[in-house]
């Protein structure tokens, strides 16, 4: 099926209207499992996997996926955006009082790639409080996509980054900050950590 002729290209102009309403529908759940598929294959194909496990990495990067909304990934998908595990964001060299990135989107209009916070397990691997690959990544993409659909981007703002910040009380969201603000909280500047400043791609 050729997503972007079928209907992909829609879900732009209603997911900043109706894409976080709460749950989704059964038609929207019985067609995820291939757009998964569609997106990890083009992940497959364009990212690099440094020696990873093709099948491993598909698992984790499935598991990502599943988490947000259909509609989401539809955008992804019109917009040919490249989705990536990102086995970097562990590990990046930040102060104690900031947050660790859970993704990055690389605004290229002709090449947009979006990571995703991976720590090489799969999510039953995972310890109680440990953060996986499937812990933040549905609402960080929920929410770069209805940036995407909306397209609310700062000029300047070519890598954006999300990660976890109050929201009040006993509350706390994913935001996606970009380089106009300093990203905000979600981790040190990227002349600390400057191969964040290339995508992970082939």
């Amino acid at each position: 099926m050729n997503w972007k002729k079928a209907g992909a290209l829609s879900a732009i102009f209603v997911v900043a209207a109706g894409l976080l309403t709460g749950c989704e529908s059964g038609y929207d759940a019985a067609r995820k499992p291939e757009l998964v598929e569609h997106i990890t294959g083009q992940s497959l194909e364009k990212c690099q996997l440094d020696g990873q496990n093709p099948a491993a990495y598909k698992a984790r990067l499935s598991a990502a996926l599943g988490q947000a909304y259909s509609e989401s990934l539809d955008v992804l998908i019109a917009k040919d955006v490249t989705v990536c595990l990102d086995q970097r964001l562990p590990n990046i060299e930040k102060s104690w009082y900031q947050n660790t990135p859970l993704a990055v989107y690389y605004n290229n209009e002709a090449s947009p790639v979006l990571t995703l916070y991976d720590n090489g397990k799969l999510p039953q691997e995972n310890g109680f409080f440990e953060t996986g690959v499937d812990s933040y990544s549905g609402g960080a993409i929920d929410k770069i996509a209805e940036k995407i659909a909306e397209r609310d981007f700062v000029s300047g703002d070519n890598i954006l980054m999300a990660g976890r910040e109050s929201c009040g009380k006993n509350c706390s969201t994913t935001r996606w900050r970009g380089e106009t603000d300093g990203w905000g909280n979600t981790g040190s500047k990227l002349e600390n950590n400057p191969g964040l400043r290339i995508a992970p791609v082939r």
